[in-house]
């Protein structure tokens, strides 16, 4: 299985910034699940890269499965955080809370493709 998440860049000082909702994600994230992270620029028009987790591979479904979850209207859901340095080419992602885990992670530039 294969889920695509979107989320535009959020600028915040020397930093920009995405984020993500997994809703629900004991009904859907199995070891054989790709989530594919869309990263767009400010106006959501441009996307600026992907990056692929393939939750079988680097401990990813370890770290998502047991990240701090929040509630919203009876919806159990992690939150995805990626950031980058503005002068730095090196991307991270957390899954709740950073001080759970901060990982480097590649991203697959823009080419009209996925």
């Amino acid at each position: 299985m294969i889920r695509t998440l979107n989320s535009k860049k959020y600028p915040a000082n020397t930093k920009d910034k995405w984020w993500y909702n997994l809703s629900s994600p004991d009904r859907w994230i199995r070891q054989d699940t790709q989530i594919k992270l869309n990263l767009y620029d400010e106006t959501n028009s441009r996307k600026i890269g992907i990056i692929k987790l393939q939750l079988d591979k680097n401990d990813w479904y370890r770290r998502i499965m047991n990240a701090s979850r929040h509630e919203y209207k009876g919806i159990n859901i992690i939150k995805v955080h990626v950031e980058k340095e503005q002068r730095s080419a090196q991307y991270y992602i957390y899954f709740g809370k950073k001080e759970e885990g901060y990982y480097p992670v590649n991203i697959q530039e823009n080419k009209n493709e996925d």
